[in-house]
């Protein structure tokens, strides 16, 4: 879904609550948030915070096995696809019910795609569909019939997708964002209708109650075809910002699983308690520096190059997050489909000297005549840490001045959309395992998040090829192409590292463990297996 990745780390404390006394249940878990969702629609939630609710509350269409990288049942129960890849037929379970219990049949999966690409509901995963026959059409306004996109009910538990290329990762993208909603549900309650007193759900948890910036409560959903096999029964969301706060409330018991801060990790460790219960890998998502390529001074490339060179990840990722993340010259993160080794030397490596001379070939000999430049980060401890040791990376080694301009999450995405900055730091993070996910949907030139602004129509070419390519070898050297032109040719942004998660989980709790940041939370695979 992701969707921009926003690692829940870093935040400044903004609610006080206490949960002492409050006397926890044998099968409830306590767990924080760091955001406050804008939605939990899952049609137009967009984020992995926001994920961590809405995916315990709708299912997908197919879901996706990341150990096994394979795709497997969910609503649909088995699938066939055309020898030319262009139709995809889904069978669907007749035991998935609504929590209103109704049942869940073709028909909402059919209402579900046509309310995700019409422009009027403003979904961000609206493009992300445009393989399938018409969506395109109704994108450009060009046709306003829903009904002749290429999505049909044969029959109640039958739907057929209709495809104007054979995109090799159709079934990953609907894992992704193919997550059925109630129609009537919407019709009747409109914005209104993922309030508590009002959302239908079809997964293992009911929304039970939401207070803003204080705590999100799930129960067990009766009505759930597989809940015989869930056995959480209640989870509590609690807003927290602040990390230490966070670890504290881990600590005294106040919290059963959270992530661990970079600067809190080596006291992790050394803690034979502590150092049991941690659980680390690698985490499919990548951290970034993305230029304004349309504006004065980073519409010159020499000068994008010169930032890369002065960039020196290595201590970025050993002195500032110390986290386990890995150092990334390349965009698309290992384990997913189109990552580049940093051993195949594509990517612009640190080099002081070369980075000076990249700036003065731009016409700025020693940072002379360059003009104070402003760098967007988003306002928590983690960014503001990173923020300013690449402030002192640039500023050292190139002589330029930067205007710091932190700004609160909620804000941050559509202020960079808006041109406020000039640089400024994000992330991804996988919605599904394909380069797809990580190139098109944020650099496309036209169908793109539209953050860096350039114009580089060779790149659209070469993802769009690949997008329409089933030889899998192919395919990766058009991803390797594509990110050349993106990190090294024109150095539109600089990846800084791929993550890494370092988990801590109390030990009477039993769960998955995964590289994509929304799967790690599937509440209904969590288990009991001692006592709180």
């Amino acid at each position: 879904m992701w969707r921009r990745m926003f690692i829940a780390v870093g935040f400044g404390f903004l609610v006080v609550f206490s949960l002492l006394g409050m006397g926890a249940t044998p099968k409830r878990v306590n767990l924080a948030i760091t955001m406050e969702p804008k939605s939990i629609d899952p049609n137009i939630a967009y984020g992995t915070e926001f994920s961590r609710v809405v995916n315990n509350l709708f299912l997908p269409l197919v879901d996706y096995d990341y150990t096994k990288q394979a795709p497997l049942p969910r609503i649909a129960e088995s699938w066939t696809v055309s020898e030319d890849g262009l139709t995809y037929i889904f069978h669907l379970r007749k035991d998935v019910k609504w929590s209103d219990g109704k049942p869940l049949t073709a028909h909402d999966v059919v209402y579900t795609v046509r309310r995700i690409v019409n422009p009027d509901t403003a979904s961000p995963f609206g493009f992300w569909f445009d393989m399938i026959k018409g969506v395109k059409e109704v994108a450009a306004g060009e046709s306003a019939d829903l009904t002749a996109i290429g999505v049909k009910a044969i029959d109640d538990y039958t739907v057929e997708f209709d495809l104007v290329y054979p995109a090799a990762y159709f079934l990953q993208l609907l894992y992704a964002v193919m997550r059925p909603v109630p129609e009537w549900a919407i019709e009747e309650h409109g914005e209104k209708w993922t309030r508590p007193e009002n959302i239908v759900v079809n997964g293992p948890y009911l929304l039970t109650s939401w207070e803003p910036y204080n705590e999100i409560v799930l129960k067990k959903n009766p009505l759930y075809y597989d809940a015989k096999n869930v056995d959480i029964e209640e989870v509590h969301f609690y807003y927290v910002k602040e990390p230490s706060t966070i670890f504290s409330m881990y600590l005294t018991g106040e919290l059963d699983s959270i992530r661990v801060p970079g600067d809190l990790l080596d006291r992790v460790k050394a803690d034979p308690n502590l150092a049991k219960q941690l659980h680390t890998g690698s985490s499919a998502g990548v951290m970034y520096i993305g230029f304004r390529c349309d504006k004065p001074p980073f519409d010159n490339p020499l000068v994008r190059k010169a930032f890369a060179a002065a960039t020196d990840k290595e201590t970025l990722v050993k002195e500032v997050r110390r986290s386990g993340e890995q150092v990334a010259f390349t965009f698309i993160p290992p384990g997913i489909v189109g990552h580049v080794p940093n051993s195949e030397g594509i990517g612009i490596p640190y080099d002081p000297e070369k980075a000076r001379e990249y700036l003065a070939q731009a016409g700025y000999p020693n940072g002379e005549g360059f003009p104070t430049v402003k760098f967007g980060f988003a306002a928590t401890t983690s960014d503001k840490k990173i923020a300013e040791a690449l402030q002192a990376m640039w500023q050292n080694t190139l002589g330029v001045k930067l205007e710091m301009l932190p700004r609160e999450h909620k804000t941050y995405f559509e202020t960079i959309q808006a041109g406020a900055y000039n640089i400024f730091r994000l992330s991804w993070g996988a919605d599904f395992p394909d380069g797809h996910d990580f190139l098109y949907y944020t650099f496309h030139t036209k169908y793109g998040e539209g953050t860096i602004k350039w114009d580089v129509v060779d790149f659209d070419s070469l993802v769009e090829k690949a997008a329409r390519t089933s030889d899998l070898a192919e395919r990766k050297e058009l991803y390797k192409q594509a990110q050349k032109l993106l990190v090294e040719d024109e150095a539109a942004v600089i990846p800084l590292f791929w993550y890494a998660y370092n988990i801590l989980t109390k030990p009477y709790i039993e769960r998955p463990y995964s590289p994509v940041c929304t799967w790690e939370l599937r509440l209904e695979e969590w288990r009991f297996v001692g006592e709180k």
